[in-house]
This record gives C-alpha cells, sequence and structure tokens, in this order.
C-alpha cells in the first residue's frame, strides 16, 4: 500500500470516529442495536464522503500535493525509428483521479490507451510514469503491429509536459505538451471524439 493510500486511510478512518462521537452525543447508544445503527452510519458516510474526494473534490483540496493535470493538452511528437526520425501533432486527453489515472494519445494516425499510469516522487519532483497499448486501423496492423511503450514526463508545470517514450519496436522520442481548451482536430466543424478511430503509420 502506497504512501499516500494510507495517509488518506488514516484520514477516513477519522472521519468514520468522529461521525459516530456525534451519532453518540446527538443520543447515546444504550443497546447493541444502537451501536451496531451508528457504526453502519458512520462506515456508509465515510465511504461515499472518501468516494467524492478520490474522483473530484481532492482537486480542490490547496493542501493536496498530488499534481492536477490538465484534462486535454496538445503537442508534438518527436521519434527515432531505425535511424529515421521525424514528428507529428498530437492530442492527450487525460482523466486523472486521486489514485487514479488514464491517458489516451491521439494523432491523426493513430491512437493509444494506458495500461497502467502513476505519479510518483523522485528526488523532490514529481514524474508521471504511464504504460500504453498502441491500437493501428487494420490496413496499418502489418506494418505496425500492435506494440506496448512506456512515457515518463517530469512535472515541473501541469500546463506544460515534456517527456520521453519508448516502446517494443525500439522506437523512442520526446513529447512536448501544453494545456488546450479544446481539440485541433476537427470534422464537419465538430470536434472529432476521442474514442473515434485514427488511422496509424509506422511509429509509435
Amino acid at each position: 500500500m502506497s504512501e499516500p493510500v494510507k495517509k488518506h486511510l488514516k484520514v477516513a478512518i477519522y472521519i468514520a470516529i468522529a461521525i459516530f462521537g456525534i451519532c453518540s452525543f446527538i443520543s447515546m447508544p444504550n443497546s447493541f442495536r444502537d451501536f451496531s445503527g451508528y457504526t453502519g452510519i458512520s462506515v456508509s458516510i465515510t465511504i461515499v464522503i472518501s468516494i467524492l474526494y478520490e474522483k473530484w473534490v481532492w482537486k480542490l483540496n490547496p493542501f493536496e500535493k498530488t499534481p492536477k493535470l490538465c484534462e486535454r493538452y496538445n503537442g508534438i511528437l518527436e521519434y527515432n525509428y531505425k535511424g529515421k526520425t521525424g514528428n507529428k501533432s498530437i492530442e492527450v486527453y487525460v482523466k486523472q483521479s486521486l489514485f487514479g489515472l488514464k491517458i489516451q494519445l491521439v494523432s491523426d494516425e493513430i491512437v493509444s490507451s494506458t495500461i497502467t499510469g502513476k505519479i510518483v516522487e523522485e528526488n523532490g519532483n514529481y514524474v508521471l510514469y504511464y504504460t500504453y497499448i498502441t491500437n493501428p486501423k487494420s490496413k496499418f496492423s502489418d506494418k505496425n503491429p500492435i506494440q506496448y511503450g512506456t512515457c515518463r514526463f517530469i512535472i515541473d508545470d501541469p500546463k506544460k509536459l515534456n517527456g520521453i517514450y519508448w516502446t517494443s519496436r525500439k522506437t523512442k522520442g520526446d513529447i512536448y505538451l501544453d494545456f488546450t481548451t479544446e481539440s485541433v482536430r476537427k470534422k464537419n466543424k465538430e470536434v472529432v471524439s476521442t474514442y473515434s478511430q485514427k488511422e496509424t503509420k509506422e511509429v509509435l
């Protein structure tokens, strides 16, 4: 169990005890049934509070140290594959809770989605690691089959992320991301869905 999880579990226990104390102050338990009822109320309310906090409320807490990533980024991916270099425009979409992280990278050629993702503290810096799997279209699957990769970003500013990546095909490169409020890819004057199927090329 990680330290952040232990920390918030401890807080949840304190909340449950406080709720039980309030219930007992309002009306002292006179039987085991009363005791069980107050315990059930305390646990239920604590679970609801914990879920709300883990999903959304933690982002409003100024004392929460976990970096709060943006929901959408535009950027550039620079790649190197067997001596061939190049770059492409990408979009990155983030769904973040306190203990969970899902990231989807989209270009005009490919979509990749997270397998695992975590923000850790290294030497006083917060670092984002995530592993992913690519989802190529069938017509590109021969020259660019499904592959696995890893990204690493040092989080100095959550609105500007710079990092590196490497894949199971020995592709490697750099990624530069900037916060944006809307997609730059549009189709029929509508923002393209982040889950739309994309064509894929030779790299990533």
